[in-house]
């Protein structure tokens, strides 16, 4: 007999695997979408500005401090 703690935490596994193989199969599919939607150029210099808005999300909703690191992350754009 299996308890619902086992239960749960069956699903949590389950889960995690159907996350892991749909994930990069949509976020693919969105990136071809855009390209064709938007073009290359365009949608390669919006896919680059990823870590700033990383970093500008990361200080401004989780609250993080601005650090060296945090500077220097998006500094290669």
């Amino acid at each position: 007999m299996v308890s619902p703690r086992g239960l749960l935490a069956d699903f949590g596994v389950i889960l995690f695997m159907l996350i892991g193989l749909f994930r990069p199969f949509l976020s693919a599919n969105f990136a071809l979408a855009g390209i064709r939607h938007l073009g290359p150029t365009l949608s390669s210099t919006l896919a680059s500005t990823a870590p700033l808005f990383g970093v500008l999300f990361a200080v401004l909703i989780l609250g993080e401090s601005m650090t060296p690191t945090l500077l220097l992350g998006p500094a290669p754009l």
